[in-house]
Parts: structure tokens; C-alpha cells; sequence
């Protein structure tokens, strides 16, 4: 464990290198990324601006979803946009990567229906779980007309390299 003094020392000469020490780089940075100041991606905003916390929970994501019940005419099948907070933005933004998944034939309509029904409510409404409506209003729709797509991770996670025989 480094002392103060040394850990003063060794982050002074990350700063002149133009970074920081690891500990202090993985919250701030991600942050930062998601367009906040200095100040608020360190946690600590001025007088002048909401903490990272407020901004996150304000409604102010528009967020795309299909909706409905497939042969219910009271709740037709429909695409609907609304405004959230982040959290229900990522979660719609994950219920559309997976229609794009069924678009391009990566997962077959099973498992969509599997995963969807697992989904939690988005936005107070229950995500479309027929693969077939979901397809018709995916031809019907507008590409302009969606507002928000989740991506997910921007780096794929790295496997372990296998071991070989012989080696420990």
C-alpha cells in the first residue's frame, strides 16, 4: 500500500501527463462521456449546475418502444415514444437492439418472445412480445421515427485465452 506522500507524488506526475490515477478515472470518465462537466462527473457540481444524480432522473430521454397486444383491438399493436429517465431510456434502448436482433434474423422469434416476457414494464407499458407483429410494424415504421436505440457495450468483453496442453 503506497503512502500519501508517494501517491501525492505519482499523481502529480499522471496530471502532467495529461490523466489521472486509475481510481479516479473509471467513474468521472464514464461519466464525462455522457456529456457532464468536470465538476459533475467528479460528484461534486457547482452552485450553478444540477448534480450528476438529477439529470440522470429527469424525464428528459425520449425513449421508443413498440407496445400492445397482438388481436386485442383495445390495445393494438403500436409504436409509441415517451419521455423517461436513463434507466427506462437503456431498457427501451435494449427492447429495441433485441427487434433489430429478430429483424436480422440473430435470434429467432422463441427466444425474443423468451426474453421479452422477462422484461420488466418500460415506462409504465409492456414491451410487444410477438415476433410476427413486431416484424410487420418494424416494415411500417420509419427509421426517423425511432428515437433512441440502446447499443450496449462499446468494447465486446475479452475472453480468457485457453490454456494449453501441458502448460499450468
Amino acid at each position: 500500500m503506497p503512502s500519501a506522500k508517494r501517491y501525492r507524488r505519482e499523481k502529480a506526475a499522471l496530471a502532467r501527463r495529461g490523466t489521472t490515477p486509475f481510481k479516479e478515472r473509471t467513474s468521472p470518465v464514464r461519466l464525462k462521456k455522457l456529456g457532464l462537466s468536470r465538476s459533475q462527473a467528479a460528484g461534486k457540481p457547482r452552485p450553478n449546475e444540477p448534480s450528476a444524480r438529477k439529470l440522470f432522473s429527469a424525464s428528459n430521454f425520449e425513449t421508443t418502444i413498440y407496445t400492445g397486444t397482438f388481436g386485442d383491438p383495445s390495445h393494438p399493436p403500436r409504436l409509441i415514444t415517451f419521455w423517461a429517465d436513463r434507466p427506462t431510456q437503456v431498457r427501451g434502448g435494449r427492447y429495441m437492439a433485441l427487434t433489430r436482433a429478430l429483424r436480422e434474423q440473430r435470434i429467432g422469434a422463441d427466444e425474443f418472445r423468451a426474453k421479452v416476457r422477462r422484461m420488466r414494464p418500460i415506462g409504465g407499458f409492456r414491451p410487444l412480445d410477438d415476433p410476427r407483429a413486431v416484424l410487420a410494424l418494424i416494415q411500417v415504421t420509419a427509421p426517423s421515427d425511432i428515437v433512441f436505440e440502446y447499443r450496449g457495450r462499446s468494447r465486446p468483453r475479452r475472453s480468457r485465452p485457453s490454456r494449453r496442453e501441458g502448460t499450468r
